[in-house]
């Protein structure tokens, strides 16, 4: 939000490009934090086809976006040109904002932080009606998460060569693959 509003007051270029940066930054957090949350708190048996749903909104963002410039590129001008657009992703941003506090937290991260009973019931929550949170398959979901995180954290020494590896956790299959569907969504057109 933050980038967007100086993107669409700014009367210098310097301002311009802070404001991009800014955006590029929210855009990058968004497109890299919500995936994780997504499988987190999703199914195995879904998960793939909502992280796959969330690149393609994403997608069909962009090319309503191009088309909305594009529109008003042809039937405006001035700086109402490009201004209105950089305003304008305001509405989505505020909307993403206000729901982002329905939404639950992550159950890995309630767990791996020491905060059973709350992920517990998150899992509940996610399982839906009839579920409780001591059920065998809550129970169960828990132990999964916790015996991921324990591997993930032995595994784990905080060094950057090792995202260059190929070791059991696969590290750089996972960079290449996250850095290659980074660079895809705006190089496709």
């Amino acid at each position: 939000m933050l980038g967007a509003i100086l993107m669409s007051s700014s009367f210098s270029t310097g301002q311009l490009i802070a404001g991009r940066f800014v955006c590029g930054l929210g855009l990058g957090v968004n497109t890299s934090a919500i995936p994780a949350w997504h499988s987190e708190c999703s199914p195995k048996r879904k998960r793939g086809a909502l992280i796959t749903i969330d690149f393609v909104l994403v997608n069909l963002g962009l090319f309503f976006a191009y088309w909305f410039d594009y529109g008003l590129s042809l039937h405006t001008s001035g700086s109402f040109t490009y201004r209105f657009p950089m305003a304008f992703q305001i509405i989505f941003e505020l909307t993403i904002f206000v729901s982002m506090f329905f939404l639950p937290e992550s159950p890995r991260w309630l767990a791996v932080h020491g905060r059973k009973e709350t992920a517990l019931k998150v899992l509940a929550q996610l399982h839906g009606q009839g579920v409780t949170p001591d059920s065998h398959v809550i129970l169960s979901q828990y132990e999964s998460i916790m015996q991921s995180a324990e591997l993930e954290g032995a595994m784990d020494s905080n060094n950057f060569a090792d995202l260059f590896t190929m070791g059991p956790t696969k590290n750089f299959k996972r960079l290449i693959m996250g850095a290659g569907v980074q660079f895809m969504n705006p190089w496709t057109g």
